[in-house]
């Protein structure tokens, strides 16, 4: 609504103004003012700083929209005309709303890899929507964590399951992994050895590792194997390592970047690329 506001107020002043300022103004002023104020709505940066390739991708995100509003407002109209001749004509209309739409999403889908994937894993699959979001894996040394970690989410109402070696572990551990593929479960907790050398999930696409093993690059290596292995209706994989900073200082991160082709740091505001996380926490240090 607020954004609304914003665009008929400008819309009206634009129209009030123009011949008052071409008569005041030159003409390069006048045509800076009305670019000030043409598609206001589609951009939320100053429209001449943005590259082509940006612009255009903001401008079918806003026909995207424009669709999706004129699909809903069709079927407002429909559900409550009683003329049945009329309602056949906005269904006709609605239809080719609908074309539009997935045109302006098929476009935004190839020129945007990341999101492409992402749909893949969602659009037109069967069951439930939501769970059509990310398993993850939680990995652990200890077998005492992992039941406790694994309490603790089932008391959150996640669906979840222990993954445990041993010869009196196969039972819980099939169980646990048969939910996995069915996607029943949305959760597993585990220790390294049990489900970093011993099951094969290739759906899951989250994993992390709750104790350090950052010096050990070959069972790293074996937990990223498990998780970001491409499998069908898989979009990418994401292994995420928890490290206390105090402790560990900056040796697990340049371990991370010099074996892996991209790692990312959370600063405690954003994501920034391990490599130029390092520069800026040597310069903080210097």
């Amino acid at each position: 609504m607020r954004h609304g506001l914003c665009q008929r107020g400008l819309a009206s002043q634009k129209r009030s103004a123009q011949p008052e300022l071409g008569g005041r103004f030159p003409a390069g002023i006048v045509r800076a003012c009305q670019d000030d104020l043409v598609g206001f709505d589609q951009y939320h940066e100053p429209a001449n700083e943005l590259p082509d390739k940006t612009r255009t991708f903001a401008r079918l995100c806003a026909s995207l929209t424009e669709e999706a509003e004129a699909i809903g407002w069709y079927e407002q109209r429909m559900a409550v005309e009683s003329d049945r001749d009329a309602r056949a004509i906005m269904r006709d209309t609605q239809g080719e709303e609908f074309k539009h739409f997935c045109m302006d999403l098929e476009f935004l889908l190839r020129r945007t890899p990341l999101w492409r994937e992402i749909a893949r894993g969602i659009l037109f699959q069967d069951g439930d929507i939501v769970e059509q979001g990310e398993q993850v894996l939680l990995f652990t040394h200890r077998i005492e964590h992992a039941r406790t970690l694994d309490s603790k989410l089932v008391g959150m109402g996640i669906r979840s399951g222990v993954l445990l070696g041993g010869k009196e572990q196969e039972v819980a551990f099939e169980r646990a992994a048969a939910g996995f593929r069915s996607g029943d479960h949305r959760a597993g907790v585990g220790t390294y050895g049990a489900i970093a050398q011993g099951i094969d999930l290739p759906s899951v696409s989250r994993g992390i590792l709750i104790t350090p093993i950052s010096n050990n690059r070959q069972q790293i290596n074996q937990c990223r194997g498990r998780i970001c292995r491409a499998s069908d209706g898989k979009g990418f994989g994401r292994l995420y390592v928890l490290l206390d900073g105090a402790i560990y200082q900056k040796k697990p991160v340049r371990n991370f970047v010099a074996w892996f082709p991209r790692v990312k740091v959370w600063d405690g505001s954003e994501w920034v690329e391990g490599a130029a996380w390092l520069k800026r926490s040597g310069a903080r240090a210097a």
